[in-house]
């Protein structure tokens, strides 16, 4: 949709590089003819009623005067409002407030004759530019109202004039705004609806030979696929995508000069790759993502003011890092999101104003941490995710209905507690914790239909029992209850989603260790063979994914106790050696990750502890613990187990 730009005053051109000043000066002498050219129509329409006798010569000359406004607005909007959002350092306080003018400006060409077409359609355009901007400023709601204003507008005057194909692709562009703030509001049903509006009014269009139809098209089954994969419906999704990248890849093919459809290629393989890092086909998703980044730099260099562009290699180095670190590629991991980093904080200096790369910000260090706190940098990881969490906090001040900078909240909190659960300050931790609950219940409460919210409920639920129930084990048994329920109900509607299935084992474990406090042995021990079970066939399906490995061994570790506690030693010493085996495969791949090396020290003790090559075992904890010490990467804590492994090992019959 063509957006439309109009008057800004004198005293904002102080404050723009010398380039933009010069741009705003014309736009702004563009808007004072504009604005001369809606009087003088008006006069001429006056002067038309009080001299009949030259009114058709006098109304022509209004409707040419007329028009030259509205072109003149329409221009200037193309030129300000659409390539100065996405101009590096341009604030966009300053964008909002050209849009708001143009409103302005189109009441005063409204008043200056009858309402055309033509001003309509602008009025529409200035419309979906200002949704534009409130979606990219995080607030949704906003953007969704005026895209309903835009679509009832454009619906209207498509009725009245149909056979203007433009009018029908406009308002499907209105309708796909109204999908993107339902979906950022986790409305994905509604989104779906839109969405598929957009798409019936689109599909028809693209029958022909005309590429901007072809490429709209592409872009509605993208956006079609986004609100399927939300629902947990993946297969579907995939398939959109596919129907999408088709179409793209053949127009890319004909005029490989088009950056938009190189731009609207690389967001698909985007799309695509996560649903294959969903499904843990990580390969596959590492060769999209990789695709995609490859496009989005080439962009980039090509223009390098275009902010737009740089914020779409972020997110692709932000894809990359999270999919390296499942694969345990965690320094390339680490080396993705830093570079992330450097880039979003460059360009968030150049507009303090604009909000979503303050949460890029916030989002990035908060990954930075969860890879330090990995690695045993818990002192740094804890520095980062209070860095996340001081810039979304702030940004949930400035808005605080916005639901996803409350959920930003929410996870960054739960990180800070595990930090300081690992550092032994688990009075702390419950804090951070309960915080964290306490806006996701909020947010479930708005819309118990969102499954993400559902899943962060139980998240919150397990960390805050995980916290008290040394404590108060009563407590904790009801959260991990409620957690149980939420999973397994997740689980159930979605048996494909990897992500969900884990979940569910994890709270199994929780549960059967309630259990084995309670001394309910063999029922502890039911419930561990039923985690180690979705673990296993986990594994089975994502062979790649280290931490599926290390779950299944955390899984034998679990049973192993409950033999123990059960009495059959030769049972537990098996399942303890199983451990070990599984344990020394993925530490294999990344022998610096301090966490799993830590696993192995607790798998050596286990055996040590029954009487398993007890000296051989210490003596291999001592060498792996004083490597962790010179390294700095053990815990107070953690530190203290060598003279706990020496005073064993020296305990021992010679």
């Amino acid at each position: 949709m063509k957006p439309l730009v109009g008057g800004i005053e004198g005293f904002l051109l102080t404050e723009l590089t010398q380039r933009e000043r010069r741009i705003l000066a014309a736009a702004a002498a563009g808007l004072v003819v504009a604005v001369v050219l809606a009087g003088l129509a008006g006069w001429r329409w006056h002067l038309a009623d009080e001299q009949r006798q030259i009114a058709d010569a006098q109304r022509a000359r209004a409707e040419a005067a007329l028009s030259a406004a509205a072109k003149t607005a329409d221009t200037l909007v193309f030129d300000l409002a659409q390539d100065l959002r996405n101009r590096t350092g341009m604030p966009l306080n300053l964008v909002r407030l050209i849009l708001e003018r143009v409103q302005n400006l189109q009441r005063q060409l409204a008043q200056a004759g009858e309402r055309t077409p033509e001003l309509i359609s602008l009025q529409a355009a200035a419309l979906d530019e200002l949704a534009a901007l409130y979606l990219d400023q995080g607030d949704p709601a906003a953007a969704l109202a005026i895209s309903e204003r835009a679509r009832d507008i454009l619906q209207g005057l498509a009725e009245a004039q149909p056979n203007f194909r433009w009018l029908k692709r406009d308002t499907a562009i209105a309708w796909n705004k109204i999908g993107d703030a339902k979906l950022l509001m986790s409305d994905a049903r509604g989104a779906l609806s839109a969405y598929n509006a957009a798409l019936a009014l689109t599909t028809p269009l693209a029958e022909g030979s005309e590429t901007d139809f072809r490429r709209d098209l592409a872009v509605c089954l993208s956006k079609v696929g986004d609100a399927l994969a939300f629902l947990g419906q993946r297969d579907e999704a995939l398939a959109n995508y596919r129907r999408s990248i088709t179409i793209l890849e053949r127009l890319t093919a004909a005029d490989a000069s088009k950056e938009l459809w190189q731009s609207d290629l690389a967001f698909t393989q985007t799309r695509i790759g996560m649903l294959l890092a969903t499904a843990g086909m990580r390969d596959a998703a590492l060769e999209a993502y990789s695709k995609a980044a490859a496009i989005r730099e080439a962009l980039a260099d090509k223009d390098p003011q275009a902010s737009n562009r740089k914020r779409d290699v972020f997110n692709s180095l932000m894809n990359l890092g999270g999919l390296l670190v499942t694969m345990a590629r965690r320094a390339d991991a680490l080396a993705a999101f830093r570079k992330a980093l450097g880039l979003i904080t460059a360009l968030a200096a150049t507009d303090p104003g604009n909000l979503q790369w303050q949460r890029d910000s916030a989002l990035v260090a908060g990954q930075i941490g969860a890879v330090l706190a990995g690695d045993g940098a818990h002192a740094e990881a804890l520095d980062q995710f209070r860095r996340s969490l001081a810039i979304s906090e702030k940004l949930v001040a400035a808005n605080p209905d916005n639901v996803m900078w409350l959920r930003d909240v929410a996870v960054v909190q739960n990180q800070i507690g595990d930090v300081l659960a690992i550092l032994g300050r688990g009075g702390e931790a419950l804090a951070p914790y309960r915080a964290s609950l306490a806006i996701v219940e909020h947010l479930v409460a708005g819309n118990p239909q969102a499954t993400d919210w559902q899943r962060d409920l139980a998240i919150g639920l397990l960390k805050v029992a995980d916290a008290i129930v040394a404590t108060d084990r009563e407590e904790a048994r009801s959260d991990y209850e409620r957690s149980r329920t939420i999973r397994e109900r997740l689980a159930t509607s979605d048996p494909d989603n990897l992500t969900a299935q884990r979940d569910l084992s994890t709270i199994y474990d929780r549960i059967g260790n309630v259990l084995l406090l309670d001394t309910r042995h063999e029922e502890a021990l039911a419930i561990f063979r039923k985690g180690l079970a979705i673990r296993e066939r986990i594994v089975s399906l994502d062979p790649r994914n280290m931490s599926a490995k290390r779950d299944v061994g955390f899984s034998h570790d679990r049973i192993a106790t409950a033999l123990q506690a059960l009495g059959r030693i030769d049972e537990a010493r098996s399942q303890f050696r199983i451990r070990l085996a599984v344990i020394e495969d993925y530490t294999a791949t990344d022998p610096s990750n301090a966490l799993w090396q830590i696993d192995l020290v607790l798998c050596l003790n286990g055996l040590a502890q029954i009487g398993d090559q007890p000296r051989g075992h210490y003596e291999r904890i001592l060498v792996i613990l004083r490597r962790l010490e010179r390294e700095g990467k053990l815990t107070p804590d953690q530190a203290s187990w060598i003279g706990a492994a020496e005073r064993l090992r020296a305990s021992l019959p010679n």
